[in-house]
């Protein structure tokens, strides 16, 4: 097996492959293994990620594997992403797109030496080619909103968080440019809902969860309402 990196996975925001970033192999600060050590020729060359693996470790546990959906996965690539924040929608396009074409899988195990074969199959997927998510809008001036199949994910700049909206979510969200207010989102949404799709209940809701998260402009919030600080009517899926 080729060494790409410790710890950190380099994606070209040009190409969507992976790169090499030859740091240090290192456990909890300590250095195990210099960069200047590796091995002549065992630093691998760019490559297309096949698969992802998300480790996790419970001691005693029996070995799991859970598929993650596409949704799922850009999550929780977000929260492990370090620079997401000053990156923004353009890092988010190319997260997007690698959820998208790569399968992945969390890994639930009480010993390594269970879950390295499993990780070793994902490895053996056939690598998929990599293309950054499609960008609608812009919807407001501080968020950046990609295609992720019938949903959405929300880069929110101020906060840095992503979120992701469902079908009927991100159907509210696009229709937020043409809403003079927040009752008038409600309105707008239900005058270009397909009929039977969606009823005023479901989208007054939605848009309450788009105030809680805290990405509605201020001139769409209720007067006196604090974001995140108000009637929580779901749990936001965001990262």
């Amino acid at each position: 097996m080729a060494y790409l990196s410790d710890e950190y996975a380099a994606i070209d925001l040009q190409t969507g492959v992976t790169v090499p970033y030859a740091k240090p192999l290192a456990l909890e600060r300590e250095r195990l293994v210099a960069s200047s050590h590796l091995r002549a020729g065992s630093v691998g060359s760019p490559v297309s990620p096949a698969g992802i693996a998300f480790p996790c470790y419970s001691p005693g546990a029996s070995l799991s594997v859970t598929p993650l959906d596409p949704g799922s996965t850009l999550l929780a690539l977000a929260a492990h992403t370090t620079n997401l924040a000053n990156l923004g929608g353009t890092a988010l396009r190319w997260l997007a797109g690698v959820a998208t074409a790569c399968p992945s899988w969390q890994i639930s195990y009480g010993d390594a030496a269970d879950a390295v074969p499993t990780v070793r199959n994902v490895g053996r997927t056939r690598p998929s080619s990599i293309r950054p998510a499609d960008v609608i809008g812009p919807v407001t001036p501080t968020t950046t909103s990609v295609v992720l199949g019938d949903d959405l994910a929300v880069f929110d700049d101020p906060t840095g968080r992503v979120h992701l909206l469902n079908a009927g979510a991100a159907f509210v969200w696009a229709c937020v440019p043409d809403a003079p207010d927040g009752p008038g989102l409600a309105d707008v949404a239900l005058a270009r809902a397909p009929a039977g799709s969606l009823d005023r209940p479901s989208i007054s809701a939605t848009v309450e969860h788009l105030a809680v998260s805290g990405l509605l402009p201020d001139r769409l919030l209720p007067a006196g309402h604090i974001p995140g600080r108000s009637w929580p009517p779901v749990t936001p899926r965001d990262a």
